[in-house]
């Protein structure tokens, strides 16, 4: 029950200090394999599908996730779609061509999804369900439906790069660098504890998605002129080919529920979600030991090839009438690989010393609620009792005043409520305590 080989073998590659056990009551868990010191990296690890929300795409690079603060866009975008946006020349120049030829056409189509045309999707789909569910689907606007559209994107995208990639290397190499669908598919995601109105809900997304309009116009040019035919021409067929029933998209929506990590900018708002296969084996804590780090950086004032306030017109003028073109040339294994390695990766650190045979633990919520909250969140969210040393021992519940205690005046920032080690600067909001 312990075993899975992708996950030791990239572990073990990278000298990473964990190993796998189980029981019955937690599953598998990470523990430390040997004493890990403080600061010191407990894992490292790259995402399986990164997805920005539709209304925080501005503020975010659609290759490395740097965000900006001071301005209300980033200075770079794919003028096709509308829908990418980039910190710096060089992340637009080193994902252009994995854009165009696997996620352009369909962000157009959900940049597409709003106003009359979303109208007449939604009452579609709506009518598609049985009379007495059609109620469930009121609860939501487009922006949902953007943001779903948008995360199912980033995880069919992945999928294909996968399936693409291993046709031209072996699969012990991609493994060895990154996360597969595989491991994905190895998480758990508890969809037999779906409510039955929320297990409709989703099912009538999927109806939008597999039936979303294209925004594609006939082209004009001659048919001997034309280029080759791009492989997925729209968001709906390239949807029903990776989730070909609601049961398969809601399988990977519970993965990603309890398995799934904010993108947080340093004014504590989440611009997105990415899945970290091998950092779901660490459990949750209200009294973490490790720091996380999703590995978003400020680019308002970046230097090494991203854009800073005194650069960003500059560039801007000089992109200002670029796009990407239709041709769907085949993209080389270093051009993808560049591109997935690029993407924001999220790491660890131990928070004070970790003995050996110690979990492993990060808190998937913020640690500044009060008990009840938190109790109520994970049982809710994630469907299980928190039985942490906050939660759990009497003495320090009651000394707790609004979710403040001796931990959280150690190790949680004022500013922003991360964890942080103490001293060291906080790796969200830049704060130092």
């Amino acid at each position: 029950m312990t075993a899975n080989p992708c996950f030791d073998s990239y572990t073990a590659k990278n000298a990473y200090p964990i190993s796998l056990k189980y029981s019955p009551e937690a599953g598998r868990y990470a523990v430390a394999s040997r004493p890990i010191p403080t600061g010191d990296t407990v894992l490292k690890c790259l995402p399986f599908g990164v997805s920005l929300n539709h209304n925080c795409r501005r503020q975010a690079c659609h290759t490395c996730g740097a965000y900006t603060l001071a301005r209300s866009s980033l200075p770079l975008s794919c003028t096709t779609c509308k829908s990418v946006y980039y910190c710096s020349q060089s992340c637009k120049s080193k994902r252009s061509q994995y854009h165009q030829k696997y996620e352009c056409p369909s962000f157009r189509d959900i940049h597409a999804l709003s106003g009359p045309k979303f109208k007449r999707c939604f009452e579609d789909a709506r009518k598609r369900l049985p009379e007495s569910e059609r109620y469930l689907a009121d609860v939501y606007t487009y922006e949902d439906i953007q943001d779903n559209a948008r995360w199912a994107l980033g995880i069919m995208v992945r999928k294909q790069v996968e399936e693409d990639s291993l046709l031209h290397q072996s699969p012990t190499s991609f493994t060895h660098t990154f996360p597969t669908f595989a491991d994905v598919l190895d998480l758990v995601g508890n969809e037999s504890q779906i409510p039955s109105d929320e297990r409709h809900q989703l099912h009538f997304i999927h109806e939008i998605l597999s039936t979303l309009p294209s925004s594609s116009k006939k082209s004009t040019t001659p048919h001997h002129q034309q280029q080759q035919p791009h492989p997925h021409p729209t968001f709906s067929t390239f949807y029903k080919t990776h989730f070909l029933t609601p049961e398969t998209f809601t399988s990977l929506l519970c993965i990603r529920q309890m398995n799934g990590f904010g993108l947080w900018d340093g004014a504590n708002e989440c611009l997105g979600h990415a899945l970290y296969a091998f950092a779901s084996y660490f459990n949750h804590s209200c009294a973490p030991n490790m720091v996380r780090d999703t590995g978003l950086r400020c680019a308002d004032n970046m230097s090494n090839g991203h854009a800073d306030e005194n650069g960003s017109e500059t560039i801007t003028n000089s992109l200002a009438n670029s796009s990407i073109s239709d041709d769907c040339a085949p993209l080389t294994l270093e051009e993808i690989t560049q591109v997935l390695l690029s993407e924001p990766s999220v790491s660890f650190r131990a928070l004070h010393p970790i003995t050996k045979d110690s979990g492993l633990h990060h808190s998937y919520i913020e640690c500044t609620m009060s008990r009840k909250e938190r109790l109520r969140i994970l049982k809710e969210g994630y469907c299980f009792d928190c039985g942490c040393p906050r939660c759990v021992d009497v003495d320090r519940v009651d000394g707790e005043v609004d979710g403040v205690d001796s931990y959280v005046e150690k190790y949680v920032c004022g500013s922003c409520g991360a964890v942080r080690i103490p001293g060291e600067v906080c790796v969200r909001c830049g704060g130092v305590v």
